[in-house]
């Protein structure tokens, strides 16, 4: 069972730049979420925690605007991972909050761009400041 939820893991890994339109239907893209956070837990395979935090920084990285609903939830599972035993699993963890910081500096640098100019800001690109 571990193996085809880590190919899962990896085929989903390997495609989440070519699913913004799942990411726009929420319940798509709350069983997405749902499915990767369940790989995510304590008591899951070394390997598939860290390709699912993998996928966890991909989605910040591509599908920031939608996080907003699921940061509590993601917060406690990644909080937990960045504590874990395994230094792979840890490390992505802590990707998953660089990735953040990292969305949030460029968009707060969009706002002030935007707001110098005197030009509206699709709501999609403001910062949530997690």
């Amino acid at each position: 069972v571990n193996g085809v939820r880590l190919a899962g893991a990896s085929a989903l890994l390997n495609a989440l730049d070519y699913v913004r339109e799942n990411f726009e239907r929420e319940k798509e893209r709350t069983f997405i979420m749902q499915t990767v956070c369940e790989c995510v837990q304590n008591g899951v395979e070394v390997r598939l925690r860290q390709v699912s935090l993998e996928c966890l920084v991909k989605i910040a990285e591509n599908y920031y605007p939608t996080l907003p609903q699921y940061m509590q939830v993601l917060f406690e599972f990644v909080a937990t991972a960045m504590r874990a035993d395994d230094e792979d699993v840890a490390m992505q963890a802590i990707e998953f909050w660089s990735t953040i910081a990292e969305e949030e500096t460029a968009l707060r640098e969009e706002e002030a761009a935007a707001e110098a100019l005197h030009q509206p800001l699709p709501n999609d690109r403001r910062s949530h400041m997690f």
